[in-house]
């Protein structure tokens, strides 16, 4: 009841709030008239009945002294008929001194009160129906001595007399007396209402339209004017609102104009971007691809310290504008997604992979964590996506001294109601390094941000990267943010949306990748992250193992499965940093009689050369880091009593394995402008022992083209004459 008064008292317009107020106002004000003017007038006419009530006592008392005198029953019947004859009479009755009824029209008088003795007439009592009066009874000097006599008169006590009176006529006149003041009031102030809402109507019909004019101004109306009238006051506030209209229009027509003019700028600006970072990049390049050249030449060490130098500084000012460009062309905000269906699993071990030497020469661990209830393949930008992926690990490896480096997904909750292909992916890219203060946190996805002057300047970077994946987050209909602590490193997370691939993922469910040994595999290893990577490939594959995290673990469990006769099959082992080293396990483990039986994998850096492992002399077969599942596939899957069949996957892979890629007399075509970039791609395909030809225009390309055949043409985007 509050709640609904409350929302009329704010939703209603301000007439019907002048009207409701009025209409409660002139209610009650009739109401409380009605009640008082009837009650005065009623108690009015009370009293004037009431004191018509005591005459009529009087005189009933006086017309029967000579009944009383005589004691005559019939003389008080005549008197009592009499008096009963006046209107709203009830009841008389006539009584002796002591109180003895003589004669009584009924029997509803009762007994006389005590109090009623010797007095004059007063009011017995009243109630809702009626009066009862009462009166004593003297004798008068007619009847009692005569004229003549000279003895002092006493009046003497004859009787007593009684009536009832009804008060049907006061209740009569209460009703009529209300009903005539409720008629008479309720004329009046219905008039007095009407002209009220009249006035109202008049006062409040300006300002609705007022409001209704501002209403269409604020959706979005143009040249909208109001003309209403009224008072002073409303032609004031009709003014204003006239020239605020004109205000804001003028000030719309600016701004459209100086959006089109920025929205032109920003497209000069793209295009520019565009430009300068491909005229940038061709001398660069040309720059990075001798510089390459030059580090495969027999170089002094002074002359190879300059020569890193010198990569180095390149690779950074392309990395600047390659940034610059990104954040430019992402910042137009017209870029549309390009939705494809990609293996998520393959795009991070690709990613993971390729940022492993860069993890390794910092002998920092990197690995990725992908839920199971997350689907294998998925629609999506995958080249947005792993843009994001290459800034926020790129990051994490950059700012990270020593520890790990890690990128899990998890599916979150679908917020699309019934249909199951859509989801939400949780990305987390975590790591150990120094972390970010919390008054920093809040401007590194600014542009050109970094959490300080000191970062910048040890470890470099234009401050774009962050920007950037903010952008593309945003894109994917996302949202990124970070947790981190000083010196304890961050994690970095961000969501996408994205469609679960079904009939891919039916495919990839119908396939049996691996044929699952009979016994479990036995992992050493001390790291805790290589080691939950590990476990999360081997259930991939359907495969189970026990884990220690040192060598004489690892001995003691290999001892027991033996003596048990379910020897371990496959011992994988890690690098170990404390107790026996991982070779020396290898070897211990060869060389031992009873665990000879098992098979020995090792795993190791990538960025390790063939030179360096032949050095080693590695006494096992061994897998690189992070291990690509397709090659712990097949690892597994060779050489192993399966029945004697492999699955197809191992055969796949041993065939690509014995057959090494080979360009010897291929023959390239190469169509580049720019002689710094013919002569460095021309160099680099050389040394694959391909053919090359050379063509300086599209035009030329066409015409050698139509001449010869080639196996692979290498074209660039913008050159003269034909691009």
């Amino acid at each position: 009841m509050i709640k609904s008064a409350f929302n009329f008292l704010t939703q209603s317009s301000f007439k019907n709030l002048l009207a409701t107020t009025y209409a409660l106002g002139i209610l009650l004000l009739i109401v409380i008239a009605t009640i008082i003017t009837s009650n005065l007038s009623t108690r009015t006419v009370e009293e004037s009945l009431r004191n018509t009530g005591i005459q009529l006592v009087e005189s009933f008392a006086s017309r029967s002294r000579l009944a009383l005198l005589y004691q005559s029953e019939d003389e008080a019947q005549i008197v009592i008929t009499s008096i009963l004859s006046f209107p709203d009479v009830k009841a008389a009755g006539i009584y002796n001194e002591k109180m003895q009824p003589i004669y009584l029209s009924n029997n509803e008088l009762g007994e006389i009160s005590q109090s009623t003795s010797e007095k004059p007439s007063v009011l017995d009592y009243e109630n809702n129906l009626e009066w009862v009066y009462s009166s004593a009874v003297f004798s008068t000097t007619d009847a009692e001595i005569s004229p003549f006599s000279d003895a002092q008169f006493e009046p003497q006590l004859l009787g007593y007399v009684r009536l009832s009176v009804s008060k049907s006529a006061l209740t009569q006149l209460k009703t009529d007396f209300f009903k005539y003041n409720l008629i008479v009031i309720g004329a009046l102030a219905s008039l007095l209402l009407w002209a009220l809402l009249t006035v109202t109507g008049r006062v409040t019909k300006p300002i609705s339209t007022l409001a209704k004019n501002m209403h269409k101004a604020a959706i979005g109306g143009t040249k909208i004017r109001t003309y209403i009238g009224g008072t002073q006051d409303i032609i004031d506030m009709e003014l204003a609102f006239n020239n605020l209209m004109e205000i804001l229009e003028k000030r719309e027509a600016e701004l459209l104009t100086t959006r089109d003019l920025a929205l032109e700028a920003a497209k000069v600006k793209g295009e520019f971007a565009a430009n300068v970072s491909h005229e940038l990049r061709t001398p660069l390049n040309g720059i990075s691809g001798m510089l390459e050249l030059l580090s495969e030449m027999s170089l002094t060490v002074q002359q190879k310290d300059y020569l890193e130098v010198a990569s180095s500084s390149a690779d950074s000012l392309l990395e600047l504008i390659d940034d610059v460009l990104d954040f430019s062309v992402y910042d137009q905000k017209d870029i549309t997604l390009n939705k494809k269906s990609f293996n998520l699993s393959e795009t991070l071990e690709d990613f993971i992979v390729l940022l492993s030497p860069q993890a390794q020469r910092k002998n920092l661990s990197i690995a990725y964590f992908i839920d199971d209830d997350v689907p294998k393949q998925l629609i999506a930008d995958n080249v947005r996506l792993q843009q994001i992926l290459h800034n926020l690990l790129g990051n994490s490896l950059k700012f990270t001294r020593h520890g790990s480096v890690s990128v899990s997904v998890t599916k979150q909750k679908n917020d699309d109601g019934d249909d199951n292909n859509k989801l939400s992916l949780l990305f987390e890219v975590t790591d150990t390094g120094i972390g970010i203060p919390p008054e920093a946190q809040e401007k590194v996805f600014q542009a050109f941000a970094q959490a300080d002057s000191s970062t910048t300047r040890e470890y470099g970077g234009t401050g774009l990267g962050l920007a950037i994946c903010r952008q593309l987050v945003t894109l994917f209909g996302g949202e990124i943010g970070l947790h981190s602590n000083t010196n304890k490193g961050s994690t970095f997370w961000f969501t996408i949306k994205a469609e679960a691939d079904d009939a891919s993922n039916a495919t990839l469910s119908a396939i049996e990748l691996t044929v699952p040994l009979k016994n479990k595999i036995l992992y050493v290893g001390d790291n805790p992250l290589c080691r939950r990577f590990i476990d999360q490939r081997l259930t991939a594959l359907s495969y189970s193992a026990d884990f220690v995290n040192n060598g004489t673990a690892a001995l003691h469990m290999m001892r027991q499965q033996a003596k048990e006769g379910t020897p371990y099959e496959v011992v994988l082992i890690d690098e170990l940093n404390s107790g026996i080293r991982q070779s020396a396990l290898s070897k211990f483990i060869n060389d031992d009689k009873e665990l000879h039986t098992s098979r020995v994998i090792l795993t190791i850096n990538r960025h390790i050369s063939e030179v360096e492992i032949s050095q080693a002399q590695l006494d096992a077969e061994y897998l690189t880091k992070p291990v690509r599942q397709a090659d712990l596939a097949y690892l597994l899957n060779t050489d192993i009593d399966t029945g004697g069949t492999k699955t197809a996957l191992a055969l796949e892979l041993e065939q690509t394995k014995s057959a090494p890629a080979s360009f010897e007399d291929k023959h390239i075509l190469i169509v580049e402008d720019n002689r710094a970039n013919q002569l460095v791609a021309k160099a680099m395909l050389e040394r694959l022992k391909c053919k090359v030809t050379i063509a300086s225009n599209g035009k030329e390309a066409v015409e050698i083209a139509s001449r010869h055949t080639f196996d692979l043409i290498f074209m660039d985007c913008q050159m003269p004459e034909m691009d």
